[in-house]
Formats: C-alpha cells, sequence, structure tokens
C-alpha cells in the first residue's frame, strides 16, 4: 500500500504517477494506493492490480493529511496489505507508523526534498515548516524497515540529521533517467534574435516559476521561456503571462516523454534551474 499526500481523480485516469503504479505493481498480487481525492469524497476505484482508496482533500493544502491519514488504520485493517510505502515521513508517514505498530506490516519510507535537513523558505515560517518535519521524520525514519534515498549525499544527510542508527537501512535507489537520451550534442549553439531559454519542473510555487518570469520581464532581453512540465499553477503562468503582455514568449509543455524532451533540450540556448530548493 502507497501512501501518499498528493490529489488524484478516481480511476480509469491517466497520468504520470500511473504509469509508475503499474511498474510497481507487476511485482505485487495487488498494488493499493492510499491517497487524496481532487473532490471532498471518498472513493474506491481499480484498474487491473492497482486499487486507488481516496479520502476528502479538505483543500488543496497537503497539511490536511497529516491528520485525515489516520484514516489509513481502518484500511490497513481491512486490506492486511503485506507492505506499506510512505511518501512522506511527516505527511501520512506517522499514520503509517502507527500501522506498522499495531498490525507488524513492513514500513518502507521515501524522502523527496530538503525540507527533512534545512528551512528551505524565509522567515519564521520557514522555521516552522523545517521543524515541523524534521520532529516527525525523526520518529518514522526511527521505526521504518527500509528508507528510501535518492542518492549519496542524501544517504549522507539521513546519518548526520537523524543519527548512526539509520545507517543499515538506507537503500540507495536514484532516480530513473537514462542519461544516454540526453548525450547528443546540439547541433549549433549561435543564438537567434531570441534567446530560447528553457526550465523544466512541477508547476508548483517551490519551482519559482512566476518569479523567473517577472525577472526576464524586467530584463529587456528578447526572450523566448519554455516551461516543461505540469501542476496547478498553468493557468496563473498563463495569466500572468498574457497580464505581462508576454504571452508569444510563454510556451508550455506538458507531459513530454524523456526523448521528446531531449530534443527540446538541444533546441534551447540556457536552461535555467530557478527553484527554491
Amino acid at each position: 500500500m502507497h501512501i501518499s499526500a498528493n490529489q488524484y481523480s478516481p480511476l480509469p485516469d491517466n497520468h504520470h504517477t500511473l504509469n509508475i503504479w503499474k511498474e510497481l505493481s507487476s511485482i505485487s498480487a495487488e498494488y493499493h494506493v492510499f491517497s487524496r481525492a481532487k473532490k471532498n469524497s471518498f472513493n474506491t476505484t481499480n484498474e487491473g492490480k492497482i486499487f486507488l482508496h481516496l479520502i476528502p482533500s479538505l483543500g488543496k493544502n497537503q497539511f490536511s493529511f497529516f491528520i485525515t491519514s489516520l484514516l489509513l488504520i481502518f484500511y490497513v485493517k481491512k486490506l492486511k496489505p503485506t507492505h506499506l510505502i510512505a511518501q512522506c515521513p511527516a505527511l501520512g508517514g506517522i499514520s503509517a507508523t502507527l500501522c506498522k505498530f499495531f498490525f507488524g506490516t513492513k514500513l518502507l519510507v521515501e524522502i523527496h526534498g530538503e525540507h527533512y535537513f534545512k528551512s528551505v523558505k524565509s522567515g519564521w515560517r520557514g522555521t516552522a515548516h523545517h521543524l515541523f518535519f524534521r520532529f516527525f521524520a525523526k520518529f518514522t525514519l526511527a521505526k521504518a524497515d527500509k528508507i528510501r534515498s535518492l542518492s549519496s549525499e542524501m544517504s549522507n544527510l539521513l546519518i548526520e540529521t537523524y543519527g548512526e542508527k539509520l545507517a543499515n537501512k538506507i537503500v540507495l535507489v536514484p532516480n530513473r533517467v537514462n542519461l544516454k537520451i540526453f548525450n547528443a550534442p546540439k547541433a549549433t549553439y549561435k543564438t537567434g534574435s531570441a534567446l530560447k531559454i528553457i526550465t523544466v519542473g512541477s508547476f508548483v510555487r517551490g519551482k519559482n516559476h512566476i518569479e523567473l518570469i517577472h525577472h526576464l520581464q524586467k530584463s529587456k532581453v528578447n526572450f523566448e521561456l519554455t516551461l516543461v512540465g505540469a501542476g496547478p499553477l498553468k493557468d496563473e503562468y498563463l495569466t500572468l503571462a498574457n497580464s505581462l503582455d508576454l504571452g508569444e514568449k510563454i510556451i508550455i509543455r506538458e507531459n513530454l516523454s524523456h526523448v521528446e524532451l531531449s530534443e527540446v533540450l538541444r533546441s534551447s540556448d540556457i536552461y535555467i534551474h530557478y527553484s527554491l530548493t
């Protein structure tokens, strides 16, 4: 059972994460996902071996999942999964840890982001945000059977931040990107009349795309910005582009394969990563 604070629509649906679930379900009899619905309703649907259990979202903010994920206890009691995968050690991870305590279910915890190790937002809110995740992550990581790390640097940070006892639990499973796809060189490095800029990332606040658009507009550079990704801020990006009279200079590309992305990258002049974390 995979536990995630993300929001989804009932199955059948088509998104990149569903493809990952399909891959993971290939080695299991059943693959259950416990997550938040895009609407405030309970819903259970399935597609093949994938079972999607949705609970009310209570708004877009993921922090509601810290409380509502306690419903996981009832799902685990009923469905009796053999393994739990907590996508976040705090939001859903605490509930998963309780299920491990009550039912003895094996627990794998994933780590995504730097906020478990340091403050990534400014001011007291950023400090509070970091302390919240660090406090509850410490509890979950201590009880987990395995901890998935994305890099050797993250493995070292886990040990430095949460203690040497985690060392034998950490399993390094890096992001799955076939780097050979991106090895082909550019045909030319000459720029045209407009500087072609590209950035890749989810359309969320942390990626800082709105500031990037503002700063490029103020720079007076003749540019063309391609935003590759998907997410809830897409319409806000388009509205901002129109309000700044940048409609034709902002290009949004969604759901590109790695092969397609490599071609877009090679046709660009500059890659900018404006993310806050």
